[in-house]
């Protein structure tokens, strides 16, 4: 048998398509499970109190819940960093780990890195057809 995979999955609570798009994602790995936790974001906007809920001691207790479950990496599953900027979830990212002992990833960071490799790709395709 397959070692099991479990995957740590933090969304803002107002997240209502991340789950059954998960669970559609996994549905051929049957050696892959996904388990959510959450915290409570109810409007997203740049005023003090929205801007609050994503305060780091409030999602640090979340990933704290949801590293309970054993899983192997913890990602925040929002776009925060959008407004807050990547250094926002490179931060959150090492307190993630270092609270917990667990890989932490956002979702911002990862598109950012396939965004960075697709470019670097491209430049290289350019060279190498001239």
């Amino acid at each position: 048998m397959s070692k099991r995979i479990f995957l740590g999955m933090l969304p803002p609570s107002s997240n209502a398509a991340l789950e059954p798009l998960t669970s559609a994602m996994l549905a051929g790995l049957p050696e892959v499970s996904a388990h959510f936790g959450r915290f409570k974001v109810t409007g997203i906007s740049l005023d003090p109190g929205a801007l609050g809920q994503f305060d780091e001691v409030k999602v640090l207790e979340a990933a704290r819940l949801l590293a309970g479950a054993r899983v192997g990496v913890i990602a925040w599953n929002g776009t925060s960093a959008g407004w807050l900027g990547f250094d926002a979830d490179e931060r959150l990212c090492a307190r993630i780990t270092a609270d917990t002992g667990i890989p932490a990833t956002t979702s911002t960071r990862r598109a950012s890195r396939v965004r960075s490799a697709c470019a670097a790709r491209r430049r290289a395709t350019r060279r190498t057809s001239r």
